[in-house]
């Protein structure tokens, strides 16, 4: 009669035990997937190699509201989009590693500007882009002369302040151009069929927008450079 009661403590005991572990596990378990803070909830999600998939912010009405974050399956940070009361309202940024950052500004879930940083953070496009408030566009040649030496070329530096390199594109007649590690600076050549009495024509186009090839420029700037 004792044997079969501590039998049956025993049993019971071991149900008991099992079921606290479980509560213990599926306690730690909801913590990690909902976390409260100053905003809400904290709702995150994993991919099945355990790496973190997104961490949302949630308010009491379970709408997105705060900064979201969002991951790749290796674990990196893919984008962040900043939410309120369920609509995009403030930068989402979206990260490409070696090619940069692209940012998207929304006002209640429009999109209304866009802009692209390459790794050193700085400003490569825009869009919309204030057009009619860019000065008109200069250049310095390398050996600070007037003209483009036939023979030796020369190295120019194309100005434009506040003009992102993505919205601007270049046409070039008389010359052969070719980029240099310094941004918005490029060799210059003259072509065999010029002679000293022409010139070099470069044409600035400026888009408010990059869409495609198609596109036609808003502003187009043209410089003439002499060549002797």
């Amino acid at each position: 009669m004792l044997i079969s009661r501590l039998r049956k403590a025993r049993a019971l005991y071991e149900i008991m035990r099992t079921t606290l572990t479980y509560l213990a596990f599926l306690f730690i378990f909801l913590q990690c997937r909902q976390q409260p803070s100053d905003k809400g909830i904290v709702i995150k999600s994993y991919y099945d190699n355990g790496k973190l998939k997104d961490s949302i912010t949630l308010n009491t009405d379970s709408l997105k509201n705060g900064k979201c974050f969002y991951f790749d399956d290796e674990g990196d940070l893919d984008s962040t989009v900043t939410f309120l009361n369920g609509k995009r309202n403030g930068l989402k940024s979206k990260f490409f590693g070696e090619y940069g950052v692209y940012t998207y500004n929304y006002i209640n879930d429009t999109l209304f500007e866009e802009r692209n940083y390459d790794t050193l953070n700085r400003l490569i496009y825009i869009a919309p882009l204030d057009v009619n408030n860019l000065p008109k566009t200069t250049y310095k040649l390398l050996s600070n002369s007037a003209s483009v030496d036939k023979i030796k070329g020369d190295t120019i530096s194309l100005i434009t302040p506040g003009l992102p390199s993505f919205n601007r594109g270049l046409n070039i007649i008389g010359a052969t151009f070719r980029n240099l590690k310094e941004e918005n600076t490029y060799e210059i050549r003259t072509t065999k069929q010029i002679d000293s009495s022409k010139n070099v024509f470069i044409l600035v186009k400026i888009y408010d927008r990059w869409i495609g090839e198609d596109q036609i420029p808003t502003r187009i700037d043209t410089l003439i450079i002499p060549v002797k």
